[in-house]
């Protein structure tokens, strides 16, 4: 997938680049939040396939079934319906509507309806206090919140219970970054990376961006270049690179990179 930022300017100066910096690891972060969904969908499937018979069928396992496929075809609101339906029917069985109620309570956080998102999120813990996934998209609806302490305290958790989660540690990452503290940042980054979880790449870009930001020119240059290796196509990996080979006095890859970010914004604006 490429990741385009709406606003970059492919012309920025250093100092401007640095000011873009939050918002670009925001729209990483975003893109990352709305593959959640994909991963509840998949634990309710397998629980769902691999449940006890002699519990017959799951009450209106249809809503959820159409909620599935309502998301997949972008119509969150009606998505959001069918999950409330569902849950109507599962409300007193925390391992049918926990699922459910994170998938309704990632929707709405992707629509921006943080207070229902984080009611929602914070049944499911109720329900599923060992499920690092729960404390995951509450912290991250914090964080969206500006609420970044408390979305800390959610990812710690996350990772007590789940010590080898890579989404945890990349989005901690993402939260003390946030918050300028980049020694606490990068080695939550370097295990998120170590773990190679799904998104791997977004971890690496978010490191790059802040070695870049914190003048380890060389460190953003090694990141993004593996970022580039993996997808070919991310055009903010050669702009950062060129500004990074800029910063180190390489001129003849710094336009190499920066002249090829350039005709991939142009490309794909003509999308």
């Amino acid at each position: 997938m490429v990741l385009v930022h709406k606003h970059l300017n492919l012309l920025l100066g250093v100092q401007e680049a640095l000011l873009v910096m939050p918002d670009i690891l925001v729209t990483l972060k975003k893109t990352a939040a709305r593959c959640l969904l994909a991963a509840v969908i998949c634990v309710w499937t397998a629980s769902c396939a691999s449940g006890p018979a002699k519990d017959g069928p799951i009450p209106g396992a249809s809503y959820f079934d159409r909620a599935i496929f309502s998301e997949s075809k972008g119509r969150h609101l009606a998505a959001i319906e069918q999950y409330t339906r569902y849950l109507e029917m599962n409300q007193n069985s925390p391992e049918y509507a926990a699922p459910a109620l994170n998938n309704r309570g990632t929707l709405y956080w992707v629509l921006g309806r943080y207070d229902e998102a984080l009611q929602d999120f914070d049944k499911a813990v109720d329900m599923q206090p060992d499920s690092a996934l729960n404390y995951i998209n509450r912290g991250n609806v914090y964080a969206d919140m500006g609420d970044v302490e408390r979305a800390i305290e959610d990812y710690n958790q996350a990772i007590t219970l789940d010590p080898n989660n890579g989404l945890a540690y990349s989005n901690r990452g993402l939260a003390w970054s946030s918050l300028k503290r980049f020694d606490q940042a990068i080695p939550d980054l370097d295990k998120a990376i170590a773990f190679g979880h799904e998104g791997v790449y977004k971890s690496l870009m978010k490191r790059g961006v802040i070695r870049y930001g914190t003048k380890d020119y060389n460190g953003a240059v090694e990141d993004f270049s593996r970022v580039i290796k993996m997808h070919p196509g991310f055009t903010e990996a050669y702009y950062f690179r060129g500004l990074a080979y800029q910063q180190l006095n390489e001129a003849e890859k710094a336009q190499t990179d920066l002249q090829t970010a350039m005709d991939l914004q142009k490309a794909l604006e003509k999308q």
